[in-house]
């Protein structure tokens, strides 16, 4: 007679099958993961773009407004020139590493062919732009007398990360800009300086 064994039915994994598990959770684990890093990146993108547009024309307003205003401008064909806003500040744009400033100066003497001026300090046209990791640049502007027009050149809004701006103000540019517009052209009720009076900065 045979001796009474008791079967046990109680069937588990065997290892190949808990190694193929753990390989299908670990891939759907490292897809997701990638798919969550693209999606975040791509919004990252077109936010920076959506913000960039932004600034650019919040510093074209910006900078309509200045020049627009402008009651006088630095004689000779110079770029960058000096003008005299409507505060009766003598007034220069100018590109610093936290993006595009305005650089007032004043009085210190005046003569009938000359006026001398020293620069006092620079206030950011667009303050945030730092704190959203924007900053917005420019190449030069002039000032053309028998248009009475101002031409701002290289108007462009890069990621902080993207540009280098030296003490010059030269910007160099790692990547492309999150948005930019060659060239705008603003209209200007200002003249040349009354009898061709030169600006001097000390």
């Amino acid at each position: 007679m045979r001796p009474n064994v008791k079967k046990n039915h109680k069937q588990g994994f065997t290892l190949t099958e808990t190694l193929a598990t753990v390989l299908i959770m670990s891939l759907v684990t490292m897809a997701i993961a990638t798919g969550i890093t693209v999606v975040r990146s791509t919004f990252q993108k077109i936010q920076d773009k959506a913000n960039g547009q932004v600034l650019l024309s919040t510093t074209i307003t910006n900078l309509t407004d200045s020049f627009g205003y402008a009651k006088s401008v630095q004689s000779g064909n110079v770029d960058n020139p000096i003008y005299l806003d409507e505060t009766n500040h003598w007034v220069r744009i100018t590109q610093t590493k936290d993006g595009i400033a305005k650089e007032y100066y004043t009085e210190v003497s005046r003569s009938d062919t000359k006026t001398v001026l020293e620069k006092s300090h620079v206030e950011l046209l667009v303050s945030k732009s730092a704190a959203a990791g924007l900053v917005n640049t420019f190449t030069n502007y002039r000032y053309d007398f028998s248009k009475g027009k101002f031409t701002m050149n290289g108007l462009a809004i890069y990621g902080k990360e993207d540009v280098k701006i030296g003490e010059d103000g030269k910007v160099t540019a790692k990547d492309i800009p999150k948005a930019s517009l060659s060239s705008h052209i603003i209209s200007s009720v200002a003249d040349s300086l009354p009898g061709e009076t030169k600006l001097e900065v000390q």
